[in-house]
This record gives C-alpha cells, sequence and structure tokens, in this order.
C-alpha cells in the first residue's frame, strides 16, 4: 500500500518499460478493466500530479492540453 497524503494507493501490480518504449499490461489488470486486443486505454492527470491509467470509452474524445 502507498500512500499520498489523504489518498492510500494498492499497488496491483508492475511492467518494465521496453527499449521501445512499450509496456505490457498484466493479464490480471487487463482482466479486471475488461480490456480487449486493440483496446485504447488513456493516460490521466489529478490536482496532484498522480498519472491514472484507465480503459478508454468508446465515446470520448481527447484533447491536450497545452
Amino acid at each position: 500500500m502507498v500512500t499520498n497524503m489523504k489518498k492510500k494507493f494498492k499497488i496491483l501490480g508492475s511492467a518494465k518499460v521496453s527499449t521501445r518504449y512499450q509496456l505490457v499490461i498484466p493479464k490480471d489488470i487487463r482482466e479486471r478493466i475488461d480490456l480487449d486486443k486493440r483496446g485504447t486505454v488513456i493516460f490521466l492527470e489529478d490536482e496532484k500530479g498522480n498519472i491514472i491509467i484507465n480503459k478508454s470509452p468508446l465515446n470520448v474524445v481527447i484533447e491536450k492540453e497545452d
């Protein structure tokens, strides 16, 4: 368990980044979020700068902030 002041995070797994900056999402996490092959994930940042990876809904439009 990792604590970040008011939030607690449970570590679900880890992945190493390849020399081509690719990573494999562990099977138990893929199953937990129902991620299929060729599925899309999104990277979110909360107000504290924490990065969150989540399955992308099909109808979401993502615009990158400058």
